[in-house]
């Protein structure tokens, strides 16, 4: 016996078979660690197990082949120099051999591929009703992180956005380059670096990426119009110019799914035909919720949608729309933001964790106990913004954490010098926006965030008073926000129902009236006279002066200052000068007109970008906000009058100090009293490093559908 287990060993045979099973082995461990490291698809893996898998009969038949027999001995007795091959099989025969067990053993190994990356596979191979619990360790999944580098921070609720395409090859997503949002397109199947697809000013209804049900278009917000980009390149175009919300947008062929922001209303747009329909009316005024963040059910003309809006998606649902007969069914009576899995679930956001809830894929009922199955998804519940993502083959990506506690959007305004010197008020840290100063420099109007009012946008009007450190509410809707004062700095103008213009006494002594109505997203920015007011409104913005009729009644005149978008102007004390924002080169500048005639002269003040800017003119000084740069900048000015027309001469830009304090160009991000010579600011947190180190990586799970269907089984499969 001990005899044949020593030829045995040294057989060629043996020697092939055993070196290549530990070779094999060590490759398929070096697979394992590294290749994830280095984000490489998973097809790469696929294909070296497959080639091993392949080459397995070619080496056993290569040993077989060249097995000898032992050297025979010759008379002498010594053994002889000259040994035979132990098979005599014809080479053609070997070939054919050869060759008849790559096909078996290929064939093999490409249908035993998806079982050995798919732990479901099995699953649906057999009759197995229950998972396998005692292969936990096994789920087949493949996770990774992505280093998609410092993207930024949007500044209020959301860091990068990120959306993943269908097959799950291309990952689009948001980088806050202040002041601008560049969309970048990453191929994950390839290591070359991210396409560009637009760059947009930052703002609330800006960025959200989405793909189209067929993969072959990128959709995104620009201040309220719904634009596409093919993922192949090509121009921006837009495909819905109504003011759209930005949480969510789905598409399918020429079907563009969106929730109209100002008529509260689920529509679908036919590209084709240019019509828009509602597909949910609802009753906002009545205090109804809004539907939002839609999406396709693949091969079916039904959609999911989540029924509520910002402040309330803690209590929000998930709903099946048929499109066909208008039937709704509650998928998930708490919850938002839900998305359709191949694997018979749908995954939704609950509580602060990623939950799935199996379904019957025929008729939608519930088929399981739904389960949180993933527990560190970035959440910023008042505004429904959740990094994830998922494509239909199972490829799930997220962003990790949780902003819900991070207090970088709850920080109080702070008083600034002209030194950049800064001291703190006697504020509690809220979501604090659009600080105003009284023309008395006593008070100061500001927005913020609450959150509790059914069907609002969240935000009411706040004014504190400086001499006694107090904090007193003055709108109580949770639709008010964007306040300027009076020219006597008795009364408080605002935007209220996202779509009006309202007045309110500032010491509360009266009731909310309407100035204006109808309107899109209007900001007051100036009372020029008792009938009159400077605003921005419409979609591209621009700046109108609204004459007051009564009667809630108004006439808007556009002041045209701009061959592209204007917005965020500001008049002198005179009401002489009109200075304002433009991007009419490409880039966010600042530029000066006289006003009412603003055709007599056109001056840019800015070099480097800006916004925002403000009048001081007891210092014969206009004072602007480089947010690209992080700086706060001024000019001197001097008018020269003249018969026909006054000039004024502007002196080179300087920088006054540089600040790291929050703000956008659509929210006004600071306010300056020349009597006290004092900025305010919202005050930005020092946890902003460590959030955009946080930020930069993803996590990826591959074949997520297999550890799924292990964590939310279904009842009946």
């Amino acid at each position: 016996m001990k005899s044949q287990w020593e030829k045995f060993k040294h057989r060629t045979l043996t020697k092939v078979f055993v070196g290549y099973a530990v070779v094999a082995w060590v490759l398929i461990q070096v697979i394992e660690t590294v290749l994830p490291t280095f984000e490489t698809p998973v097809w790469v893996a696929q294909t070296i197990i497959f080639l091993l898998i392949l080459g397995f009969p070619i080496a056993i038949l290569v040993g077989w082949a060249s097995e000898k027999l032992p050297a025979a001995s010759d008379v002498s007795g010594a053994p002889s120099e000259v040994s035979q091959l132990a098979h005599a099989t014809p080479k053609r025969t070997l070939v054919w051999v050869g060759v008849g067990s790559c096909i078996v053993v290929g064939l093999f190994g490409f249908y035993m591929m998806p079982f050995v990356f798919d732990d479901s596979a099995f699953k649906r191979a057999g009759n197995n009703n229950l998972p396998d619990y005692n292969s936990a360790a096994r789920y087949s999944s493949v996770k990774y992180e992505i280093d998609i580098g410092e993207t930024g921070t949007r500044g209020w609720g959301s860091r990068s956005d990120i959306a993943l395409s269908p097959s799950g090859r291309h990952l689009a997503y948001s980088d806050y380059n202040r002041p601008n949002i560049t969309l970048l397109l990453k191929d994950l199947n390839s290591f070359e670096e991210p396409v560009v697809l637009d760059s947009i000013t930052i703002g609330p209804q800006t960025g959200y990426p989405t793909f189209s049900e067929d993969g072959q278009w990128v959709l995104y917000h620009d201040e309220g119009a719904i634009k596409r980009v093919r993922t192949e390149g090509g121009a921006p175009e837009i495909v819905v110019s109504e003011f759209a919300s930005p949480n969510g947008v789905a598409a399918r062929g020429q079907q563009i799914v969106f929730n109209d922001l100002i008529e509260k209303q689920l529509k679908v747009y036919d590209v084709s035909s240019g019509i828009t329909e509602p597909i949910v009316p609802g009753n906002f005024a009545e205090g109804d919720l809004d539907y939002t963040w839609p999406q396709f059910i693949p091969n079916e003309n039904k959609l999911i949608a989540t029924k509520g809006t910002r402040g309330t998606f803690s209590s929000a649902r998930i709903d099946l729309i048929d499109l066909d007969s208008g039937e709704i069914k509650t998928i998930a009576p708490v919850g938002y933001k839900g998305r359709y899995a191949q694997s018979g679930h749908i995954v939704f956001i609950r509580g602060d964790n990623l939950w799935a809830q199996p379904i019957s894929p025929d008729t939608f009922d519930h088929n399981g106990d739904a389960v949180p199955v993933i527990f560190d998804v970035e959440i910023y519940e008042p505004f429904g913004n959740v990094g994830f993502d998922l494509s239909q083959d199972g490829r799930l990506i997220y962003l990790p954490g949780d902003l819900s506690d991070i207090e970088r959007i709850n920080q109080p305004p702070v008083l600034v010098d002209r030194l950049g010197i800064e001291e703190s008020l006697a504020l509690d840290p809220q979501f604090y926006l659009w600080p105003n100063l009284s023309p008395s420099g006593n008070q100061m109007a500001i927005s913020t965030f609450d959150g509790s009012s059914a069907g609002s946008s969240g935000f009411d009007i706040w004014l504190y008073d400086f001499e006694l450190g107090t904090l007193g509410r003055r709108s109580f809707e949770g639709n008010a926000s964007s306040t300027i004062w009076s020219l006597a700095g008795d009364r408080l103008i605002y935007q209220c129902e996202q779509t009006n213009i309202c007045s309110i006494a500032a010491n509360g002594t009266d009731s909310e009236s309407i100035l204006s109505s109808g309107l899109t997203n209007p900001l007051p920015l100036s009372q020029v006279s008792d009938t009159e007011l400077l605003i921005s409104q419409g979609n591209p913005t621009e700046i109108y002066v609204m004459n007051l009729t009564g009667q809630n009644e108004s006439v808007l005149e556009n002041l045209n200052l701009s061959s592209s978008q204007s917005y965020g102007a500001s008049l002198s004390s005179d009401m002489k000068w009109i200075a304002y924002i433009s991007d009419e080169t490409g880039r966010r500048e600042i530029y000066v007109r006289p006003y009412p005639d603003v055709s007599k002269g056109k001056w840019q003040v800015s070099r480097q970008g800006g916004v925002w800017p403000l009048w001081n003119d007891s210092m014969n000084e206009l004072i602007w906000w480089s947010e690209e740069a992080g700086e706060i900048l001024k000019v001197d000015f001097e008018v020269e009058e003249e018969e026909s027309a006054s000039s004024i001469r502007f002196s080179n830009p300087i920088v006054m100090f540089s600040t790291n304090h929050r703000g956008s160009p659509s929210f006004f991000p600071y306010d300056y009293d020349s009597n006290k010579e004092k900025f305010v600011f919202i005050s930005q947190t020092s946890t902003i490093g460590t959030i955009l180190e946080q930020q930069t990586k993803l996590k990826v799970i591959e074949n997520w559908f297999g550890e799924l269907s292990f964590l939310a089984p279904a009842r009946n499969n």
